[in-house]
Parts: C-alpha cells; sequence; structure tokens
C-alpha cells in the first residue's frame, strides 16, 4: 500500500484532538464532486511517501500530534489498513478512519481487533439515488449495514453530509434525517466546487451560511448533535 500524501497537523480533522492526516489512493467510487480527484484517478502522478519517514515524525511529536486520520480515496479498499491502523495504535495514537460506508466487513473488523477509535462515514444523498451520484455500482445493502453498524456500536462515529445542491435540498436531507433517526453526530459540509472532478460541477453555486442554517434545523429534528462545517 502507497501512501499519497501526509498532513503533519490539522485542527480541523478530528474533533478535540490535534490530528496528522494520511491520504490512501484509490475510490470505488466516482462522485462529481470529489475533490481528491488526483487521489482517485491519478494517484501514480503523486509522490509516494514513506510510512517510515511518518512514524519519525509522529514519534518525535508524540507530546503534540494526538491521533492519525486516515482518509482517501477509500482507505477500506486496502488489505492493508488494518496493519497500518495498528502501527498508529502501538504508537499512542487515537485513530480516525474516513469512509464512504461500502465495507462494513472492514469497519467491523477494525473496531473488534480495537484498531480505530472514531469513524467518520460519508452520506452522499439518498442511497437509491447513489449510482448517479457516485457514478458506480452500489450495494445499498452494504451502506445501510455500515449506519447501523456505526449508530448501534461502541466506536465514536459522526455521518458527513456534503452539501451539494444537485443532489441535497429540504426533501432529500427531510430523508435522510429520519434514515439516521437516532444518530449521535452529523455534520453539514459545504460544497466547495472549484476542484470538482466534474468539471461541470465547477461553475455550480454552495449553499449560503443561512441556507445551510436552514437544512441543519431539519436534521435536528431527529438528531441531537448536527454540525456545519465548511461555510
Amino acid at each position: 500500500m502507497e501512501i499519497k500524501g501526509f498532513i503533519e497537523n490539522s485542527l480541523v480533522d478530528y474533533d478535540g484532538k490535534i490530528s496528522a492526516v494520511v491520504f490512501l489512493p484509490n475510490c470505488n467510487f466516482r462522485c462529481g464532486f470529489c475533490f481528491n480527484q488526483k487521489l482517485v484517478l491519478e494517484p501514480e502522478t503523486l509522490e509516494t511517501v514513506r510510512l517510515e519517514k511518518i512514524e519519525e515524525y509522529l514519534k518525535s511529536h508524540s507530546d503534540f500530534v494526538d491521533a492519525v486520520v486516515i482518509t482517501g480515496g477509500e482507505p477500506c479498499m486496502h488489505p492493508e489498513l488494518a496493519e497500518l491502523c495498528r502501527k498508529f495504535k502501538k504508537l499512542g495514537l487515537f485513530v480516525k478512519v474516513d469512509t464512504n460506508g461500502s465495507f462494513p466487513g472492514v469497519l467491523k473488523k477494525l473496531a473488534e481487533e480495537n484498531l480505530v477509535d472514531y469513524i467518520a462515514m460519508d452520506i452522499k444523498g439518498l442511497f437509491e439515488d447513489y449510482p448517479k451520484i457516485t457514478n458506480a455500482d452500489v450495494d445499498i445493502k452494504k451502506l445501510r449495514e455500515s449506519a447501523s453498524f456505526l449508530m448501534n456500536g461502541k466506536i465514536q462515529y459522526e455521518f458527513r453530509i456534503t452539501a451539494v445542491p444537485k443532489f441535497v435540498n429540504s426533501e432529500t436531507i427531510e430523508k435522510i434525517s429520519q434514515l439516521l433517526k437516532g444518530a449521535k453526530k452529523v455534520c453539514l459540509q459545504r460544497f466547495r466546487p472549484e476542484n470538482a472532478m466534474d468539471k461541470k460541477l465547477r461553475d455550480a453555486k454552495s449553499y449560503t451560511l443561512e441556507e445551510l442554517q436552514e437544512l441543519a434545523e431539519i436534521l435536528k429534528r431527529f438528531i441531537k448533535d448536527v454540525r456545519i462545517r465548511g461555510a
């Protein structure tokens, strides 16, 4: 497994912790609003970051960095993910994994082996709309399985919704809020069109803060902790 990006410290990727961020290549989805398109489409064009270099940095900054966030791409595609998490856990760090939710078996294994402390799962729109949103064949049952596992498990988690006006509006948010009823935490993220994979979306408008707040109010009818990011 090649690591294709590394941020030494972040204050926004793991709530309440200072984290380093590791980027893994490849994804089984092709979402038009994806902003990490090189990781998905052309990972070979990106420089590989040596794991040893990352471990050296984490060891030398153990008094400052609390956690590592493993993101992508889709981390759960990689058979070596569990071993990567294990290496970071051995350094005494909290581990967070970002996922699109299509690999529930991997999430369960990480949890069972105590290799992950926090999972963030993307909700890209209504599950039935995923084929057109992701431009991929999607097993909806696996998405539901992942969501159910998080909501009924012991791992800290959040669901993240990128508010792309083409796919997310008051009507879809109403349905999504019922799907996630009782979830501990949902984050509504502002869509930034500038670097979207689909060039047609690069000129699309994003919701204003006021509009995002209106969508958040709908979510709050069913979910206690709703946050807005990137506004």
